[in-house]
């Protein structure tokens, strides 16, 4: 709906609809340091915008002071900001009341029959995204800012009336409730696509494809069961197994030789690459298989074209022709895995050349290992056009909820006479509202893979 729109004045916001105005922070928000009750949990406010007990949240993960130094209280409504995090918008209205580390701004209305907190918690988040905030804010380390009260003060906002400013805010409660419950939805079948193509590849690899033949008990824990005709073999009795090259860091750089390291490993393409000789005894090419010696451990096939291979990654090559690499690379993820699960650590697990050769797996013979590979090549391509149609999706709406905040808060669209309704919206998990338009044919005709949620 169109309305009459002027300048802002304000080169970052605008045009702002002819009955609004602009003012300071300073004029809006007063910064509040409320006193700590014994009571009081940790309060932290995330990136998605929600500010709330950790507790509520997850409680892995963070930072723990040893001495609680600086800390303040928060009460429900408070508007946070986290200093550090703000330009990736962690700003939000505390659903509780708790007690949050100095890094934060705790702020009030100055005149609530002026400012409506709710309202501004969506403008600035606006204000991240859009870049604002980092374009003012002091950067101090990598992927962070320092966006302090002072730096609030001194910003401009738009200023609607105040009833608008509600409505405005109950109309983005609404939208964005109903969006996050489409991408949780989405979330949660593409998890379940997940864990069905884990258990098709698990069966696939310690029963094969043939139903109903004698079975045995294999002696590894992660196995369990196998056909009564296959065996158990190590890895590093089947295959070579040779070790990435340390190479020197300052000939890194984005011209040059691809150099693979462990994040590579994802699907994202390679960022860095090596301006030095080539190293042949670290040389890898498409339908190598690579192994990630830290963190989680994850086997891949490679497929995205010569490179050389960084230090804490293995190359597996088959020595024995009895043995299919792409039937060794489904079956030795599961390996690692119970590898990972025995590893203990306090920060980042590893792995040795030597956990990688001892590791156990499937042996059934040449052609039924190159006929389950096959089979999972082509079941597993499906499940993952699915679960990357899904991914999708959900980038399509996370878009289209930064879209539908800009607009309303900018005044983009009048909200003036918005009245919310009294009507839950309610998002069954099997509906496809959740799914964006156009979207659902592409998932037409696929099969479909379940697996029991409970």
């Amino acid at each position: 709906m169109s309305r009459p729109m002027k300048s802002s004045g304000v080169e970052w916001i605008g045009e702002i609809p002819a009955g609004w105005d602009v003012a300071r922070g300073k004029y809006l928000f007063i910064k509040k340091s409320h006193p700590i009750r014994d009571l009081d949990d940790i309060l932290t406010c995330f990136r998605d915008g929600q500010a709330t007990l950790r507790k509520n949240r997850r409680l892995d993960g963070f930072t723990v002071a040893v001495k609680e130094l600086g800390y303040q209280g928060v009460r429900k409504g408070d508007l946070v900001i986290h200093a550090m995090d703000a330009f990736a918008g962690a700003i939000g209205i505390s659903d509780s009341d708790g007690k949050c580390s100095p890094v934060y701004s705790i702020c009030k209305a100055r005149n609530t029959l002026q400012t409506y907190l709710p309202f501004y918690a969506y403008l600035l988040r606006d204000m991240a995204q859009n870049g604002y905030i980092q374009s003012v804010a002091k950067g101090i380390r990598e992927r962070s800012t320092d966006f302090r009260f002072s730096e609030v003060e001194k910003a401009f906002f738009s200023l609607p009336p105040l009833d608008e400013q509600r409505r405005i805010a109950a109309y983005l409660d609404r939208q964005t409730s109903l969006i996050d419950r489409r991408v949780a939805l989405i979330g949660k079948k593409r998890r379940l696509l997940a864990e069905a193509r884990k258990a098709i590849i698990h069966e696939a690899v310690t029963k094969g494809l043939d139903k109903g033949v004698a079975i045995k008990d294999s002696g590894v824990e992660w196995i369990g069961e196998i056909p009564a005709g296959w065996g158990v073999q190590r890895v590093g009795d089947a295959c070579c197994i040779s070790a990435g090259h340390p190479f020197d860091s300052s000939k890194f750089g984005d011209t040059g030789f691809p150099l693979v390291r462990i994040r590579d490993l994802q699907d994202a393409p390679i960022t860095v690459f090596y301006s030095g000789e080539w190293v042949e005894s670290a040389a890898i090419d498409n339908g190598d298989l690579i192994v990630g010696m830290d963190g989680d451990f994850q086997a891949k096939i490679w497929n995205k074209g010569p490179a050389l291979l960084n230090q804490r990654l293995a190359k597996v090559s088959i020595v024995k022709k009895t043995c299919d690499l792409r039937f060794i690379a489904y079956s030795v993820q599961f390996a690692l895995n119970e590898l990972n699960s025995f590893t203990q650590s306090t920060t980042v697990k590893h792995l040795s050349m030597s956990d990688i050769r001892k590791a156990n797996i499937p042996a059934p013979g040449h052609e039924e290992q190159c006929r389950i590979a096959e089979y999972l090549d082509q079941t597993t391509a499906k499940i993952d056009k699915q679960i990357e149609l899904l991914g999708k999706m959900e980038e399509l709406l996370k878009e289209q909820r930064k879209a539908i905040i800009h607009e309303a808060v900018t005044g983009k669209i009048d909200l003036s006479s918005y009245e919310p309704s009294s009507e839950e919206v309610v998002v069954n998990q099997d509906d496809d509202s959740a799914i964006p338009d156009g979207m659902s044919e592409e998932m037409d005709g696929g099969e479909e893979w379940t697996i029991d949620a409970s």
